[in-house]
């Protein structure tokens, strides 16, 4: 059955990908096989910090220099950038930044740069083995490296660190907007919530909220700045009971990166510590409402390839909540691809 609703997946995503000026159906498929050198093309170009150094025009024999990059070589990744808006020659042929790419730069406030580049080889070996998870229903990471994703950052502090700030880069676009629209009060807790950036934006702008609890795995918190005193920490894995006591529990895009099985175990957790007044708003994508379904398919299989997870549909959400003992109250949405779904202890559950 998994093995079936893999492939089902797949094949989605490749019929949906993306939109292509095509004058026949093979050049639509030839046109999907080469989309994933542009995706390679802008980590290099985040990796040889080409958008910091072209903050000032330069041409192409001072960028291969101060990069030290092959000059031809350099040539050719970027004539490909640019016809996709990603750098542009001016009129003195002096390769500049253009509107799209000042995100590849470090200190833009809104810069992309460390998700592109938490997609490190290690990952792009497991998406590109992805046939193993077709064929065996589990992460192809697992498979080639012999431990699961999660356990291979506590092994790489450099690869770790590209994930909390990929991460961070991805919740910043978020946080503020769900501080914003939810009804905020009480004592708030954020299982699984990282270093705390939710917590802080709920804060700034709920002064209903009488205390704020971040619940996460010590080595995350430890790497909390100490001046953070908007919360308390409470340390501990969401797959062990959860000792925390609260109005408002939020899971953030947690449950996308497990299996049923390890979703289940972490929503039957929290639900354990809920009362019938308390609510759980779970943010994550649910795909028969999104806007983007291109977009969201394709990181479902990235979920499949690296973690073994997966994005859900709200019949699937259903499924699990109701094993958990909790019910969906509303589904809000958040982004064209993420929504907040509120949920309630079942009566009588």
């Amino acid at each position: 059955m998994y093995k079936q609703k893999f492939l089902s997946l797949f094949l989605t995503v490749i019929l949906l990908y993306c939109n292509i000026s095509i004058t026949n159906d093979y050049e639509y498929v030839y046109h999907l096989a080469n989309q994933i050198m542009i995706s390679r093309a802008l980590y290099v170009a985040a990796d040889l910090e080409l958008a910091d150094h072209l903050q000032m025009p330069l041409s192409l024999g001072d960028l291969a220099t101060i990069t030290g990059a092959d000059k031809n070589a350099l040539h050719r990744l970027l004539r490909c950038l640019m016809e996709h808006g990603i750098f542009v020659y001016d009129h003195n042929n002096m390769i500049c930044n253009t509107a799209p790419s000042v995100f590849l730069c470090k200190d833009h406030p809104q810069t992309i740069r460390p998700f592109i580049l938490h997609d490190d080889p290690t990952r792009w070996n497991a998406i590109g083995n992805i046939g193993l998870s077709i064929t065996t229903g589990k992460a192809s990471f697992d498979e080639l490296y012999g431990v699961d994703y999660f356990s291979h950052l506590k092994e790489n502090s450099i690869l770790s660190q590209r994930f909390d700030e990929a991460m961070t880069i991805i919740s910043q676009q978020e946080d503020e907007r769900i501080a914003h629209m939810l009804d905020f009060k009480g004592i708030v807790a954020d299982i699984g919530g990282g270093k705390g950036q939710l917590l802080q934006q709920i804060a700034k702008n709920n002064d209903q909220v009488t205390q704020l609890i971040l619940f996460d795995l010590q080595q995350v918190q430890d790497n909390i700045s100490s001046e953070n005193t908007s919360f308390t920490q409470v340390a501990g894995s969401f797959f062990d009971p959860i000792h925390v006591s609260a109005d408002i529990f939020i899971l953030k895009r947690i449950l996308h990166d497990w299996d049923d099985q390890k979703a289940a175990q972490v929503l039957c957790n929290v639900a354990n510590i809920m009362n019938n007044e308390s609510v759980l708003y779970i943010v994550d994508a649910v795909i028969n409402q999104c806007q983007d379904k291109k977009l969201i398919l394709d990181i479902d299989l990235r979920l499949m390839s690296i973690f073994g997870g997966q994005e859900r549909t709200r019949e699937e959400f259903e499924m699990l909540c109701n094993a958990a003992g909790l019910e969906i109250v509303e589904i809000q949405d958040l982004t064209s691809i993420s929504h907040v779904i509120k949920c309630k202890k079942r009566k009588g559950a």
